[in-house]
């Protein structure tokens, strides 16, 4: 693969997740203040912008910097949340969403022209700046003889990049941009242009001295960009200059090619304005190179507390000549400028005694540190393509296979030590299988964090008040499972929203809340997955399905006579059935369920509904956790093998054939009270069994039985997809594969009932 389509897909699945983590908080934020939401926007939406500056997709790279500027201002608590904000920053989530997918498919989202939404962003930022235009500012509070620094304090970070990652370089310079945006660089090794070279030999380890007025917390979030496994800040001052020295010494981080100086100034005895000589000496070397640390500090110099010695650690491209001569003056007996490097370890040390100061003192006094051992950072994760789970799926349904036939051939030549050999490869073929399965399961959160965005956009459009609540997003399901699930339920979530919510003024008339509530949930019960979705809107009314019924020719008024509350609601389920008065472009209440409900029917699940007027609705939808291996019982029909879902099965029983009786052009028997019909199968198994054994089976409540010959047990199976070649067949779901090599087709009840 060649490596820019590595670098490509990765770009993407991270920018997804930033991008889905920046709606999700955005919905947080529009129900009210919240600083730990507001901090993970900021921090996905500069990961962002990074991320596409690095990769070149430049338009992206402009409306991430636009929103950042709108982002800084609520942060900072210059600017509200409101309404109107949230709605132009979700409209430029769903721009990038956009533009994620033409990355995706080989673009580089140049073609979208995102001019009016950063136009709508600017105007916010303008609007802000003129409302506080006329405020005094709290620069007009600062003594202007400070030099600018002086409102910010230097930190030493080192940052260490995940050893399995494939973009170390990108990582490093995503980070290093995320921190330029908070303070000055100072010193950086390796240096922004050898990271960006294409031979840069980056080992993952970064050190960097910054110059900013932020906090900790700030300064690691934005060095926090994925994949970066260590990140160590430090404030710098002179007291630690001997372990930074030290540190040199090993990453060669402060060196001459880094333009790190010490100067050490020395201002005459007889001087009766020392204080001030240093501060004009400090001020002069402001002026021309970034202070990262003195000794005294300028607050202590402002005061007075000077002894005649000031030491400053800066960084600076004048040269030393430039820095000698901007710290000569008047009174000043001595300036020494070298080169911050390990050398000076040994002058610190020699200093004598008399002129330690008592905090230097104590340290001489501590016990030595003991050298921080690097700990090696473990990968606890790691990023694997869908295909190759799916291939080795295939790969470990192989093995079962292959055991199954293998212990056959045991028991046909009675070999003990194969026998016990198959023992032991079985329980390693089960445990991988189990382990696969495992692995395979993805939590329902991977597609319930899109819905909050949808009840939010189709309460917007109706005019609703919708309150919308998860629980269970961590239950897991198998992959296939999850892929055909979300357009079902996206379905059913529009539908209780437009249809089932009522407008607030309605539900006042009503007695209700005018804010509705719709629940999504799920949770696991014996063995399945359910999930369910309740809303407390309207209800589904009897009379009006019946009308529509009757009105597109589905039913007649005589059938609608007979019919029970739950028949009236699958009419719900009738391919074209509609409850709604006028089409919409969101959805109606019926349009389309008959599709759900064949989508969740390949899943091998059932959905019912439950629905009382005035109430409220409730959607159930059934679910198996994988669709890869299920219980089976084995029969045989006419000489040849099936598989039937033991979870379709109610039971095994013996008839009297001879109180079979014929219903129009099928056979039905009466059976513990009831009339079951009667499926022979006979195309597929060419003829019918004459035996009395039936297997009577069920789905929503209907019932029907299956002759068989012989009951051979119950199994568990791994369920094959019908190939290409063979195409669909009406009442088989897929194949299996048993110990002796046999294709065995497992049937689809819920097509047969």
């Amino acid at each position: 693969m060649p490596e820019d389509d590595t670098y490509r897909k990765l770009f993407v699945a991270e920018s997804i997740e930033n991008h889905e983590n920046i709606v999700n908080n955005l919905l947080i934020l529009e129900n009210g203040s919240d600083d730990t939401a507001i901090d993970e926007i900021f921090r996905a939406a500069h990961t962002l912008k990074g991320m596409s500056a690095s990769m070149g997709f430049d338009e992206m790279e402009t409306l991430c910097h636009s929103m950042e500027d709108v982002l800084h201002l609520i942060r900072s608590g210059e600017r509200s949340v409101d309404k109107d904000l949230i709605d132009i920053l979700l409209a430029c989530t769903d721009r990038i969403e956009e533009m994620l997918d033409d990355i995706e498919l080989g673009g580089d989202s140049s073609t979208f022209n995102s001019r009016e939404l950063e136009g709508k962003l600017k105007s916010l930022i303008s609007e802000e700046n003129a409302v506080s235009g006329n405020k005094p500012g709290p620069v007009a509070q600062i003594n202007m003889e400070c030099p600018e620094q002086q409102e910010k304090y230097s930190h030493h970070i080192s940052l260490s990049i995940d050893e399995t990652s494939q973009m170390k370089d990108i990582r490093a310079l995503l980070a290093l941009a995320n921190l330029k945006e908070i303070g000055d660089i100072v010193s950086c090794n390796p240096t922004p242009e050898k990271l960006e070279s294409s031979n840069s030999g980056f080992s993952g380890t970064m050190s960097l001295y910054i110059l900013t007025d932020s906090d900790e917390d700030t300064i690691r979030n934005a060095a926090s960009v994925s994949e970066v496994t260590d990140i160590t800040i430090r404030p710098f001052s002179l007291l630690q200059e001997e372990e930074f020295e030290e540190q040199a010494s090993t990453d060669g981080t402060l060196n001459t090619t880094n333009n790190l100086f010490k100067v050490i100034i020395t201002v005459s005895e007889g001087s009766d304005l020392g204080d001030v000589r240093a501060l004009i000496a400090y001020q002069n070397l402001a002026d021309i190179g970034q202070i990262i640390s003195s000794k005294p500090s300028f607050q202590d110099l402002d005061e007075g507390k000077f002894s005649g010695l000031l030491t400053v650690i800066l960084h600076s491209d004048a040269g030393s000549e430039a820095l000698h001569d901007a710290a000569s003056g008047v009174d000043i007996q001595h300036v020494l400028v070298e080169p911050f490097t390990e050398e000076n370890d040994v002058k610190v040390e020699t200093k004598p005694v008399s002129n330690i100061t008592e905090s230097e003192d104590d340290a001489i006094k501590s016990p030595e540190k003991t050298p921080k051992k690097s700990k090696k950072k473990e990968v606890q994760n790691i990023r694997v393509e869908i295909h190759r789970l799916d291939q080795m799926m295939n790969l470990v349904e192989d093995l079962v296979i292959t055991g199954g036939r293998l212990r056959q051939i045991a028991h046909q030549y009675s070999s003990k030590e194969m026998d016990e050999a198959l023992n032991m490869v079985s329980r390693s073929v089960s445990d991988l299988q189990n382990l696969m399965m495992n692995i395979r399961m993805i939590p329902l959160s991977q597609i319930f964090n899109r819905f909050p965005r949808v009840v939010r956009d189709v309460a917007m459009h109706d005019g609703k008040e919708v309150e919308f609540i998860m629980t269970g997003a961590e239950t897991e399901l198998d992959r296939s499972v999850i892929d055909g699930l979300g357009d079902p339920l996206l379905h059913l979530i529009r539908n209780a929203v437009n249809h089932g919510i009522e407008r607030p003024e309605k539900r006042i008339m009503a007695g209700k809340n005018p804010k509705g509530t719709v629940v999504l949930s799920a949770w696991r019960e014996q063995g399945n997955v359910v999930i369910q979705l309740k809303d407390d809107g309207g209800g589904i009314s009897s009379q009006v399905i019946l009308t529509k019924a009757i009105e597109k020719g589905l039913i007649t008024v005589e059938q609608s006579n007979n019919l029970t509350r739950d028949e009236i609601v699958d009419l719900l389920f009738m391919a074209g059935f509609s409850t709604a008065d006028e089409i919409t472009d969101i959805s109606g209440r019926g349009v389309g369920l008959d599709v759900v409900k064949g989508a969740i029917e390949s899943l091998k699940g059932t959905i019912n509904v439950e629905s009382e007027e005035g109430k409220g609705s409730t959607f159930k939808l059934i679910l198996p956790p994988t669709m890869a291996i299920i219980e089976v019982m084995m029969v045989r029909i006419n000489g040849l093998r099936c598989a039937i879902p033991i979870a379709a099965v109610v039971e095994v029983a013996r008839i009297d054939r001879t109180a079979i009786t014929r219903i129009g052009k099928s056979e039905a028997i009466p059976f513990r009270g009831e009339v079951l019909q009667i499926h022979h199968l006979n195309e597929m198994f060419r003829g019918e069994s004459n035996g009395d054994i039936v297997v009577v089976i069920q789905y929503k409540g209907t019932k029907c039985c299956i002759p068989v010959d012989v009951v051979d047990g119950q199994q568990e199976v791994v369920v094959k997809p019908l190939s290409n070649v063979i195409g669909k067949c009406k009442g088989v779901s897929g194949v299996t594969i048993p110990g002796d090599g046999d294709v065995v087709p497992i049937l689809d009840v819920n097509s047969m009932i």
